[in-house]
Parts: structure tokens; sequence; C-alpha cells
């Protein structure tokens, strides 16, 4: 699934009309990005939740551990071990997905 992934990005491309004119704008504003983005980024999350129990912070007796929005993602946990556990499957799965987390920008809160 990830060559096709990469396949459809890839020769993906967006139009826009101008004056009676079509442009090409290329892969730098595919159309499709976020919506690749988002759909690889549920497979990561849902491949992290299954290799592991009930991380997270429970909501309505539910556990929540992730909030996610554009490109970034809020991993929670009631533990460091715990975050630390569920980083450590999200930072797999997203190696295995084709993506790499920028350690620069990545931070913790208690």
């Amino acid at each position: 699934m990830n060559e096709w992934i990469k396949h459809v990005h890839k020769c993906g491309t967006t139009r826009r009309r101008t004056n009676r004119m079509v442009q090409d704008q290329g892969r730098e504003r595919c159309g499709m990005s976020p919506d690749l983005f988002n759909l690889i980024m549920e497979i990561v999350v849902r491949l992290a939740k299954k290799e592991g129990s009930d991380t997270g912070v429970k909501l309505n007796c539910k556990p929540l551990d992730n909030l996610r929005f554009a490109d970034d993602i809020d991993l929670l946990a009631d533990t460091k071990e715990s975050l630390q556990d569920l980083m450590n499957r999200v930072g797999e799965n997203s190696k295995t997905m084709g993506l790499e987390i920028n350690a620069d920008k990545t931070k913790q809160w208690q």
C-alpha cells in the first residue's frame, strides 16, 4: 500500500484555471497531499493502538491517546513510561509508513 500511495502522490497534479488558461501547479500543491497524510496518520495511530494496551487518559471511560490537527500530533498518557511506550510505537509505525518524526520539534509537557 505504501508504494501505491507514493505512486498516486507522484502522478497527482492539480490544475488551476485562470483567464481561460490552465496552469499546472505540480506536486508541491497536490490536492491529495492532506488526504494522503491523514490516511497514513490514521494507519500509524491504529497500528500503535493495536500493539499496546489502554494507553492514554480516560475521557468518558474511553482511553484517549492522541489529538491530531493538520500535520501535528499530541500523544497523551497518564505516566511517563506509558508516554514513552506510545511514542516508541508511533515512531516505529511512522517509519514503516515512510514518515519521519522531527526530534527538534518534539516537546514533552507534564
